[in-house]
């Protein structure tokens, strides 16, 4: 198995419990290593790792224009302390530190802090 996988399901046992209060459904796609989790209030989250160390964490409010936030490390071009992990705030195309690293577990509870915080 390879350690995208791992991270995945990793992952998604870190999500189901810390936020199994906002949960209503689930689909997981090993093949694309991403899990996607509807919540009970229709936010939808994308939780998504490859096989070069990057990953992505993607929480969807609405279809509108950038009605979404996203932490990530796929573009290293964003000048933040935490380069190359950074944060897009919900509707701003700017982006700004985050405390995500890349590591399953730690960041699942950062996640999950963040969603219950809204």
């Amino acid at each position: 198995m390879k350690q995208s996988e791992r991270n995945l399901l990793s992952a998604i046992k870190k999500f189901d419990e810390a936020c199994f209060d906002l949960i209503l459904e689930k689909e997981i796609n090993l093949k694309l290593k991403r899990v996607k989790y509807r919540l009970t209030d229709a936010t939808i989250v994308y939780i998504q790792y490859n096989n070069y160390n990057e990953y992505s964490y993607s929480i969807v409010y609405s279809h509108l224009d950038q009605d979404l936030c996203r932490f990530d490390n796929y573009d290293q071009h964003w000048d933040v302390s935490s380069r190359p992990h950074h944060f897009h705030p919900r509707k701003i195309y700017k982006a700004r530190e985050s405390p995500m690293k890349g590591n399953p577990l730690d960041d699942m509870e950062e996640l999950c802090l963040f969603l219950h915080s809204r």
